[in-house]
């Protein structure tokens, strides 16, 4: 999710159901005049990345949420979840068959989610940037991972929490998950590889450490109190065991998303980028490579 601007420009049509809205990428584009205004690649192999780290930081963090909302959850049927940037609905799908009782709505400006759900699940397509179709104090917790790429701060700002706080009942939580761009321990394959990842957040007018101010937007609203911030490591290689080598994988497959933005800052074809990968998968445990990743969990403030 992110800018789209006049680059994403939607064919007039019915409104979009959630139940039948699993369009193939190709069926996707054709639907919407779809030309990706962001670095990362829609296709399969960045679904399956999606769905692994939904796994890797389940096991990481020990849980699929901070925020105190077990009881809730587990309580009654007027619970309402929102997962924003849902992806390919993991997260959610996790969740619901946990919790048959709350219900539950993933969004996304792009429907890579399942057309078969359960009975307690939905998804939607919808531009953050246009408001959310929903009423004000709608959910009672709103989940939102990895979006740093997409906002630039005063989206941030202006619009994405505000948009968010609007849409979450006083007394909600709200909890954002968002890694730091560059890494840690980098080999000098992976520093050209996050120079050139960088460079192209720059020119997009989007910090690479975006994650380390998510709650200082989300208190700059005023709205929220209790807000929390954790951090945890997570490694990139087999020196760190079975979840090291997992995300290792979807390492790799992000730069494969990213490959033609960064081919082109660093003016490489598909050869010189593949060399580069190489050596970088090569390099990985002997520099015990890792990334920082941050979780904020902060309550809607009771009127």
């Amino acid at each position: 999710m992110g800018q789209q601007g006049s680059r994403f420009k939607k064919k007039k049509r019915n409104s979009i159901s959630a139940a039948d809205n699993r369009a193939s990428i190709s069926s996707f584009k054709e639907e919407y005049n779809f030309e990706n205004p962001y670095m990362m690649t829609i296709n399969e192999t960045q679904i399956d990345r999606m769905q692994t780290q939904h796994h890797i930081l389940r096991t990481i963090w020990s849980n699929n949420f901070s925020a105190p909302i077990k009881d809730k959850l587990s309580a009654g049927h007027d619970y309402k979840v929102l997962d924003f940037g849902c992806g390919p609905g993991t997260f959610i799908f996790d969740l619901s068959s946990t919790y048959p009782l709350p219900k539950f709505i993933g969004v996304d400006f792009v429907p890579i989610f399942p057309t078969q759900v359960p009975r307690n699940t939905s998804f939607l397509v919808a531009n953050i940037m246009d408001g959310l179709p929903f009423e004000d104090c709608t959910f009672d917790y709103i989940h939102a991972r990895f979006l740093v790429m997409y906002f630039t701060q005063e989206e941030w700002e202006n619009v994405v929490i505000k948009e968010l706080s609007r849409v979450l009942k006083p007394g909600g939580y709200l909890e954002c998950y968002d890694s730091e761009i560059p890494w840690y321990n980098m080999s000098p394959s992976l520093e050209k590889l996050s120079d050139a990842v960088q460079r192209e957040l720059f020119a997009r007018n989007i910090d690479p450490l975006m994650s380390r101010k998510i709650d200082e937007f989300i208190q700059a609203t005023g709205e929220f109190e209790d807000i929390q911030k954790e951090q945890k490591d997570i490694p990139y290689g087999s020196w760190g065991g079975k979840i090291g080598e997992l995300s290792a994988q979807t390492f790799f497959q992000f730069f494969e998303g990213v490959r033609k933005p960064i081919k082109d800052i660093m003016n490489i074809n598909d050869q010189g980028f593949d060399k580069l990968m190489k050596k970088f998968e090569s390099e990985i445990n002997y520099y015990h490579t890792y990334g920082k990743n941050h979780r904020i969990v902060a309550r809607k403030i009771e009127c």
